[in-house]
């Protein structure tokens, strides 16, 4: 018995079922998965909350508290400052013996500063003074003294400046100084004294006073310039050098192909300048206005290119200016010819200098600011570092032989240069040229190798302050 049962679409018929009875949460329940599945965010964004409001009050209370405490201070300053003198205070007509409040005549519109001389204590005033003193003594009595009143430290260790006050007129109590004024009249004229002796002991007091402004001036004198400099200065170069021939022509044309009878060694080589360097510094010492002698160090790095020509390894010898039971010739073996090569060779001879330089400088024209110098000096060297290569005699290879180097060596050198001062450093610009005066190697080497270099010197200079 068959049966027709087809299965093909039941869990299609399945899934259509369970899609009709699906659930959908509520947002609440989303939020309760996110906060379980992030429990930290909701404290920190607590944790910072707090942390912004103290921030807050913190910065708002010191903001209070330190107004605060400017105004208590400015407060206090009031009530220990000095009080002026009132009108109503009584003259002072005592002989002086202290420095702490010392009346003066008074004068309209006039001001100023008094200064005392060390040593002096409240009690007393230096013989210096004392003729001075003894004329306010005898106006202080003679008359009442109003208006010029001087306030001072208790005791006086060292210059102390007196300021003297002159209070001005007070519209308020005009007519109060009227009445005083009459006042001083009649007392003037029961102590007979006439209006004349009193106009003139007041020009006397203002003359004294006058004197005693001269005296408190401080004449300040300007700090003197050094007559020593500190100078570094740098110079880019082209380095060359100048070869002369000092060996046997006859012999070596014998071992020359195709060489003339009259040999000279710069026909038969090429080489070009190159690049160098010098770097120093100088203490300067201005012996006159235009002339400045100077000595320090410098280094200096030298070299020029040798166009040569890679070549199987060969013996090559060098035949010596010697005479006696010495060796004449050194050999050895090397890979570069100066002819006929298989493949171009590019050498360099280098050479690394430190010396001493001793030179002077002169101005021939300009001012503070703006100046042309000429400078000259002899530097005696000493060779740190060299890279040479040396011709053979027969002029046909190349050979290092660092015996024949010479250590010590004696430069000159001279330049021009434009100084233009500013910010309290003195710069300076203009070429130079330096030449070795004697020859890089030892005489016993037939070749003479004198190196000089072109460059341009930037220099900066400054004064010492005694």
């Amino acid at each position: 018995m068959e049966r027709d049962f087809n299965t093909d679409d039941f869990e299609l018929f399945l899934k259509q079922k369970a899609d009709q009875h699906k659930l959908f949460p509520s947002d609440k329940v989303w939020r309760g998965i996110n906060n379980s599945l992030h429990p930290g965010l909701k404290w920190i964004k607590i944790g910072g909350s707090l942390l912004v409001v103290t921030a807050l009050v913190f910065i708002f209370q010191e903001t209070n508290f330190s107004s605060t405490s400017k105004t208590s201070g400015k407060e206090k300053l009031l009530s220990n400052a000095p009080k002026p003198v009132t009108p109503e205070q009584p003259a002072v007509n005592a002989p002086i013996t202290s420095l702490q409040t010392m009346a003066f005549p008074p004068v309209k519109g006039k001001t100023g500063i008094i200064s005392f001389p060390s040593n002096r204590s409240s009690a007393g005033v230096t013989p210096v003074f004392s003729a001075e003193v003894n004329k306010i003594n005898a106006l202080a009595a003679t008359q009442p003294l109003k208006g010029f009143v001087l306030h001072n430290n208790d005791v006086l260790k060292e210059n102390v400046a007196i300021n003297v006050a002159i209070p001005g007129a007070q519209p308020a109590l005009a007519q109060q100084d009227e009445k005083r004024e009459t006042v001083f009249e009649k007392e003037l004229a029961t102590s007979a004294v006439s209006t004349n002796t009193a106009s003139n002991e007041e020009n006397i007091s203002l003359q004294d006073f006058n004197w005693l402004q001269e005296i408190a001036a401080i004449k300040l004198t300007p700090q003197k310039k050094s007559k020593f400099n500190l100078q570094f200065y740098f110079s880019p170069t082209i380095s060359y050098r100048r070869l002369v021939d000092n060996q046997n022509n006859s012999h070596t044309s014998q071992n020359i192909p195709i060489a003339p009878r009259d040999l000279n060694v710069n026909n038969y080589i090429d080489q070009n300048a190159s690049i160098g360097a010098e770097l120093g510094s100088n203490v300067l010492f201005s012996v006159g206005r235009n002339f400045t002698i100077k000595s320090g160090l410098q280094l200096n790095y030298s070299r020029y290119n040798i166009k040569a020509f890679k070549f199987y390894y060969e013996k090559a010898s060098i035949a010596l200016n010697t005479s006696g039971p010495v060796a004449d010739t050194i050999s050895s073996y090397t890979s570069y010819r100066n002819f006929n090569g298989y493949s171009p060779e590019l050498l360099q001879n280098q050479y690394l200098q430190v010396s001493v330089p001793v030179g002077a400088e002169l101005k021939l024209l300009g001012n503070k600011r703006l100046q042309l110098n000429v400078a000259g000096s002899i530097q005696p060297t000493f060779l740190l570092f060299s890279d040479t290569y040396l011709l053979s005699s027969n002029y046909l290879n190349y050979t290092k032989e660092p015996s024949l180097v010479r250590k010590w060596n004696v430069h000159s050198s001279f330049e021009a240069f434009l100084s233009y001062k500013i910010a309290g450093l003195r710069w300076q610009l203009g070429p130079q040229f330096r030449y070795q005066l004697l020859s890089s190697y030892y005489d016993r080497y037939p070749i003479k190798e004198y190196l000089f270099e072109y460059g341009v010197k930037i220099g900066v200079s400054k004064t010492f302050r005694k």
